[in-house]
């Protein structure tokens, strides 16, 4: 198996400086170094801070990031990188085509003289020859998530370090704690591809598509986990002016009264009986549940893919707070996640999974769910913790809004 080491500096943006490839087979390393010449660093081999190195950064800190918990699947693929004209994707693939000099030297050639990088990367739409993005993936027959190491300031990235520096590299306003002046694609185009995407996989399956379609369903996991980790760091769901808005709503829903009454379990009347969130309290839960799930198996949790804020929040823990938290089965909707529960019939046993009210409501209400016992019910708030942080603007005319609150997808 190949192996690579990508060092990162972030004295102000976050920049690679450097990068040592060993090639699997033989005693090959080579070790490229950031600038016109490699000074004391002692190697011929340079690259320059541009957009196509940037793409590849990325492209290797999304395989860095790759789910643990879905290593499971069939996939030849590790990590995800897509886009359009302009874009950091679009960059490298010009760059994979073109093959210039730091490219062959950063991994070195194939005995046919071509880079040896484009054995490593798998290109959807290379060039751009069709109309859409072009999307990269790294061939997992050359990389494994073990094999390749990301560093910042010379210590190795966790998790949820991971996460920051791609969001600065990637340039996302207020997203990441580094600054960056422009995003690499606008709100009204994201919006756009996704409603697409989501149009086109409806229209070549029945329903509940593109769950049926393995190309699909890949597709739209890449693009809604892109998503999710992107918004992620600029989101603090645990306010307690949030929670107090969100409580005082709940008392208000007549649907949350009728399933509440039915069980005899109690609601906070008021926001104001919600107990004190400071940072420091905060602190403390966290700390309180960290040596819960460090001293015991991974709480496992089951979910339906779009019940975004749940989700939201348990990745939140699991990445941001390094959580014990392994992600199970996935379930195309909530009525399926329930009858699995009802019948336990689940390819690994949950402790805890998110569905929306209705099949919450449904299950609460039967005799024979006793195992489970709803622990939160947060209808508009969990669509609200990932969506944009300004509304779509009114030249955005399309019917499909990511992220947008629906309430009977709530969960």
């Amino acid at each position: 198996m190949n192996a690579i080491s990508l060092q990162f500096s972030s004295a102000t943006d976050p920049q690679l400086s450097e990068v040592v490839f060993v090639k699997s087979g033989s005693n090959e390393s080579f070790h490229s170094a950031r600038g016109k010449t490699s000074g004391a660093i002692g190697s011929h081999r340079t690259f320059q801070w541009t957009a196509a190195v940037k793409g590849l950064a990325l492209l290797f800190i999304s395989a860095k990031m790759e789910d643990i918990d879905n290593a499971h699947e069939r996939k030849a693929t590790l990590g995800f990188l897509s886009g359009g004209k302009g874009s950091f994707a679009a960059s490298l693939d010009y760059a994979l085509s073109k093959q210039p000099a730091w490219l062959c030297e950063m991994f070195g050639t194939s005995s046919n003289g071509n880079a040896y990088a484009r054995q490593i990367i798998l290109r959807s739409n290379p060039e751009r020859k069709s109309a859409g993005p072009v999307s990269l993936s790294i061939r997992k027959a050359k990389f494994n998530r073990s094999s390749i190491t990301i560093k910042l300031d010379g210590q190795e990235c966790r998790e949820g370090d991971l996460l920051a520096l791609y969001q600065g590299i990637a340039g996302t306003p207020g997203s990441s704690p580094w600054r960056s002046q422009k995003a690499e694609e606008t709100l009204e185009s994201q919006t756009s591809r996704y409603h697409k995407f989501v149009q086109e996989a409806f229209a070549r399956g029945p329903f509940p598509a593109p769950f049926n379609n393995a190309r699909w369903h890949q597709g739209l996991r890449s693009i809604y986990r892109h998503e999710l980790l992107s918004a992620l760091p600029s989101r603090n769901v645990f306010s307690r002016t949030g929670l107090s808005k969100i409580v005082g709503g709940l008392a208000e829903l007549q649907v949350i009264r009728k399933i509440l009454e039915s069980n005899e379990l109690s609601i906070f009347e008021s926001s104001h009986d919600l107990p004190s969130l400071t940072s420091g309290d905060r602190s403390t839960r966290l700390k309180q549940l960290r040596d819960c799930l460090g001293n015991r198996a991974p709480l496992k949790c089951a979910h339906v893919p779009f019940h975004t804020g749940a989700l939201a929040l348990m990745k939140i823990l699991a990445l941001v707070h390094n959580q014990n938290i392994h992600f199970t089965d996935s379930f195309a909707h909530s009525t399926q996640l329930a009858r699995a529960a009802y019948s336990n019939n689940f390819n690994v046993r949950p402790d805890i999974f998110c569905t929306n009210i209705a099949a919450a409501a449904w299950l609460m209400r039967n005799s024979h769910a006793h195992e489970y016992i709803p622990v939160m019910l947060m209808p508009p708030f969990s669509q609200r913790i990932l969506g944009p942080q300004r509304e779509v603007t009114p030249s955005y005319k399309g019917e499909y809004h990511f992220m947008s609150e629906i309430p009977s997808s709530a969960s």
